[in-house]
């Protein structure tokens, strides 16, 4: 995974077990990453869950899916534990 995701994976797997759903909003994310999120990342389709984005491997790799809520400001991110780990240990 590309170091600039780290961060975000790094903290989805250490919250609690309990912890079913976190929401974040972009400026969250980018405080998380240590850098501002490209424009695209306000858009539905930038958090699709396509292993093939550096993105979608940090949340997925960490057994989460992201839910974006990019109808309301600010625009936020929902990640939700997933049921089982969405990409197999390579």
């Amino acid at each position: 995974m590309p170091v600039l995701f780290q961060p975000l994976a790094a903290f989805l797997t250490a919250q609690p077990p309990a912890t079913t759903a976190v929401t974040l909003t972009l400026a969250e994310l980018a405080q998380l990453l240590g850098r501002p999120l490209p424009a695209s990342a306000s858009t539905r389709t930038w958090w699709g869950t396509r292993p093939s984005s550096a993105q979608a491997r940090a949340w997925l790799a960490a057994g989460w899916r992201a839910q974006p809520q990019t109808r309301q400001l600010p625009v936020q991110i929902v990640f939700v534990r997933a049921p089982h780990r969405t990409l197999p240990d390579a």
